[in-house]
């Protein structure tokens, strides 16, 4: 209950002894109250009630009197005929007001009265004035400062309701003419005030004052707070490999609400090398070298517009520097079961070697020729290196290694581990050398010759492969023995080596070339039989070992003469008669050309030299034929021989022959 101020109590009083009543007790009304409560309301509608003493008659009459917080009486004494709760009392403006009441026997005698305060006030407030920060803030610092508009209601400011969103139009109050006490939620004499934890991102406050009796302003008033909580993500530019010189690292830092710019807080990046003190650069970007071999670490945070700093969570980076070439080494000897295997070492401290860079290379000794590289691997901190002595000729070599590190720094070394130049002698393997030739282990045959129309032959015997013939003729159709022997340059037998017997046949043959892979045994000889076919080259050849050198045996010529058979289609003719069909075909014929070969027809008669009498063309696959009359009476009873001769062409692999000679008779 509302007390009433001083200079009522004594104008009441006043009241009370000039009327001349005698107060009594037992007329007294208890608990007098305001339906609505003492507190301000916007409803001009009040019910005031009280209880009267357990046992006492009811009043004759209640009278009901009202007064302004002056002290001055807006509403004269009103009396009622009973003793019951007085409805619809109504203030006569807007204010606060005191209810008196007191109770008359039917005796006329009154007892002491009672009082109650009511307020009314139905006028909302202005709109309020609202700011909010400017620019970003962090979730902590989010606020916004009201100030109603005058003039206030009588009843005042009781204080604020706000709601955030994110610009969908929020209502404070859930209804549309009062705003319930639990949803004023800032006190009325508040200049700020935060709203809470607001979510990262734009967000709206609206606000609406509400007066002393819960009336709102007529619309809300908003205002933007924008909230950022999240420290700048940061990237350092940073070599992830090792290098061999001194870096720069740039540190960026991104921030996808308050951004690297602006703002009450100037914003900053900042980087430290090796835990030193951070330098700072204003803005998104900061940069720092690092200098020196070995591994450093690269830390930075950043700041944003908001404040928002990832000072105890600073992006990380390493950079290693490696400023020192790798060492590199030969070996100090080579191994004698693989002398061509050229081996250097390499060593490095820091970064380690490149396992995908190095190589070895070779020159004439003190040339001045650039160094030809050879096929080199990188395993285990070695370069391993291939040298094909063979095809090399032979004197001095001079070798160069070069070797890198992981972090690109180059070391190169012509010596070996010893400090000896590396130089190396070839031959280096032991030099192997091949003889071969026509016939097995012993040669035999029949060297002939012609004088006077008389041939002479005589038997030879040659066991030496070096004396043996270079070129030999067969006819069609016979195999030839050849053998011959693998050494040292000092005749030491080589057993147990394959050596390849190579043919390559003349032009035209299918296949241009065959290989017959020997064993040599245990003197190093070896002994084949080769197959019949065309005209060919042969040589023997050893493709080299890990300890021998690659040899080849000097080409000797196989020349094959062609094979041809003619027959008549008689061995009779008559004279003026029927011709007599001369037929016959090419052997091996997928030898003959598609467009066939010429072939002479030739005659003699005995004791004479042979004439042509006819040239005809093969067909592809060799044949021939052709038809001869006789029709010369001198020819009757005479014997004539008959023969095909082919003579050699170019791109047919056999050399010029005839058939056998055939006989037919004229009669």
């Amino acid at each position: 209950m509302t007390r009433l101020p001083r200079a009522l109590l004594l104008a009441l009083a006043l009241l009370a002894t000039t009327t001349g009543t005698v107060a009594a007790a037992s007329l007294q009304p208890l608990n007098l109250q305001v339906d609505k409560g003492s507190d301000w309301d916007p409803d001009n509608d009040f019910r005031l009630a009280w209880e009267r003493l357990e046992g006492v008659p009811p009043a004759h009459a209640a009278w009901l009197r009202i007064w302004d917080t002056s002290g001055n009486v807006v509403i004269p004494a009103l009396g009622f005929p009973w003793d019951g709760p007085i409805q619809n009392v109504r203030a006569p403006a807007r204010g606060r007001y005191i209810a008196e009441v007191w109770l008359e026997d039917s005796a006329g005698n009154t007892g002491p009265s009672a009082s109650v305060s009511f307020a009314f006030d139905d006028t909302p407030p202005g709109l309020v004035q609202l700011w909010g920060p400017t620019g970003w803030v962090t979730p902590e610092d989010a606020t916004v400062w009201p100030e109603p508009s005058a003039p206030l209601p009588v009843s005042g400011i009781r204080g604020y309701a706000f709601s955030v969103d994110r610009g969908l139009g929020s209502t404070p109050c859930a209804g549309p003419v009062r705003c319930e006490p639990a949803e004023v939620k800032v006190a009325g004499g508040a200049s700020s005030f935060s709203p809470g934890t607001l979510p990262e991102g734009v967000n709206v406050v609206r606000v609406l004052a509400v007066s002393g009796s819960g009336v709102p302003s007529p619309a809300a008033s908003s205002a933007i707070v924008r909230v950022d909580g999240s420290a700048p993500a940061v990237t350092l530019e940073a070599p992830e490999a090792w290098v061999n010189a001194p870096q720069q690292v740039v540190a960026r830092a991104t921030d996808a609400l308050s951004g690297m710019a602006g703002g009450s807080i100037p914003p900053f990046t900042a980087i430290a090398v090796d835990g030193s003190l951070p330098r700072l650069g204003p803005g998104a970007t900061v940069t720092a070298t690092v200098s020196g071999e070995g591994v450093h670490r690269v830390t930075s945070y950043a700041r944003d517009a908001a404040g928002n700093s990832g000072e105890g969570r600073p992006a990380a980076a390493t950079v290693r520097i490696d400023e020192t070439p790798p060492r590199v080494a030969f070996a100090n000897v080579q191994d004698p079961a693989e002398p061509e295997r050229i081996e250097a070492t390499i060593g490095d401290s820091l970064s380690g070697v490149d396992p995908e860079r190095g190589s070895i290379g070779v020159r004439p000794a003190g040339s001045h020729q650039r160094f030809q590289p050879l096929p080199t691997v990188v395993a285990n901190g070695r370069l391993l290196a291939h040298w094909d002595s063979d095809a090399f000729a032979p004197g001095n070599y001079e070798f160069r290694a070069s070797a890198y590190d992981r972090a690109g720094n180059a070391g190169g070394s012509e010596r070996r581990a010893s400090g000896e130049r590396m130089v190396l002698a070839n031959p280096l393997k032991t030099p192997a050398r091949i003889v071969a030739g026509f016939g097995g282990r012993l040669l035999v045959w029949q060297r002939c010759t012609r004088r006077e129309d008389r041939r002479r032959c005589r038997r030879e015997e040659i066991e030496r492969f070096e004396a043996r013939p270079t070129a030999r003729a067969i006819p069609y159709g016979r195999g030839v023995s050849y053998s011959g022997r693998l050494t040292t340059s000092g005749d030491t037998g080589l057993a147990d080596l394959t050596v390849a017997v190579v043919e390559s046949f003349g032009a035209g043959a299918p296949p241009a070339q065959r290989t017959t892979l020997v064993r040599t045994a245990a003197d190093g000889s070896f002994t084949l039989r080769l197959a019949p076919g065309p005209s060919r080259r042969i040589e023997v050849l050893l493709g080299g070992t890990r300890t021998l050198t690659r040899a080849g045996s000097g080409a000797v010529e196989l020349d094959v003469q062609a094979g041809v058979r003619m027959h008549p289609s008689s061995a009779m003719a008559r004279i003026g008669g029927a011709p007599v069909v001369f037929r016959g075909r090419l052997a091996d014929p997928a030898t003959v050309p598609a467009g066939g070969l010429p072939v002479e027809l030739q005659f003699r008669l005995p004791g004479r030299e042979w004439s042509e009498f006819r040239t005809v063309q093969s067909d592809g696959s060799g044949r021939f034929r052709y038809a001869y009359s006789f029709s010369d009476d001198d020819s009757r009873g005479i014997r004539f021989q008959f023969r095909a001769f082919v003579p050699s062409a170019a791109g047919w692999p056999y050399e010029a022959a005839s058939s056998r000679p055939v006989f037919v008779t004229g009669r």
